[in-house]
């Protein structure tokens, strides 16, 4: 039931010409379809006229219906809804107000804060990776240093065949014999004149036999060919005859 409707100007003037009998039959008729959804009983004049006005207060009424439920949804938002249900997604009142994004999602969408520059002055930390390659690097040139090729003294040279026990070396002579070579042997340089003193020694054991050497055969070594000593020395190394 409806407590009114609307009253076209088209349906007057469809009723405008009939007789007054027939214009309160059509307009009864009206009444009682448009307010109460009852048909009445018309003769063929009353319902030809009452026909030609049905259509337009049938649409009204389902206006009326659809306003009492929140109205039709427009065709673009059924459309919307349905692509949604398509999709899988949920779909309920556009109306609803959205959620407030709880606290983790708002820490997520906040922008992180720029930390503040307390100094300006230039960052003095050294990484301590760097420190242990440059505590290796000392460490490796202080090794080097430390296994550089040093020339010994004569005395060195005496101390050590005595520590050894060689009696075939003539210490002053060995050293001035390298020094006068720049301590090379042969066309590298020295790098252990300990072990050219015991082939020293061993060569001219070889060469003069078990003789030896004392305080008075020191005129016999000056005789001796050095450059023939060291060839024989460089030949031991080397593992040549």
């Amino acid at each position: 039931m409806r407590d009114s409707f609307v009253f076209y100007r088209s349906f007057y003037e469809s009723m405008q010409d009939l007789p007054d009998d027939y214009k309160i039959n059509v307009f009864t008729a009206l009444c009682e379809y448009a307010l109460n959804g009852n048909e009445v009983e018309m003769d063929a004049i009353t319902g030809a006229i009452f026909k030609l006005m049905r259509p337009q207060i049938d649409a009204n009424n389902k206006k009326y219906q659809n306003g009492k439920k929140g109205g039709r949804p427009s065709k673009d938002a059924e459309d919307v809804k349905g692509r949604r249900r398509a999709l899988g997604f949920e779909v309920g009142n556009q109306t609803k107000t959205k959620e407030e994004p709880n606290d983790i999602e708002k820490n997520q969408t906040e922008t992180k804060a720029k930390p503040k520059k307390t100094s300006d002055e230039p960052n003095v930390n050294v990484n301590d990776n760097e420190n242990a390659n440059v505590n290796d690097t000392l460490e490796s040139v202080n090794n080097k240093r430390a296994k550089r090729f040093t020339p010994p003294t004569a005395q060195e040279v005496r101390d050590y065949c005595a520590e050894k026990g060689y009696e075939y070396v003539d210490a002053d002579r060995f050293v001035d014999f390298y020094e006068s070579k720049g301590w090379m042997v042969g066309k590298n340089k020295m790098k252990d004149w300990r072990c050219a003193v015991r082939n020293w020694n061993r060569s001219s054991k070889d060469s003069f036999g078990s003789t030896k050497k004392n305080s008075f055969s020191n005129f016999e070594q000056r005789g001796y060919d050095f450059d023939s000593l060291e060839t024989m020395a460089i030949r031991k190394i080397n593992g040549t005859n």
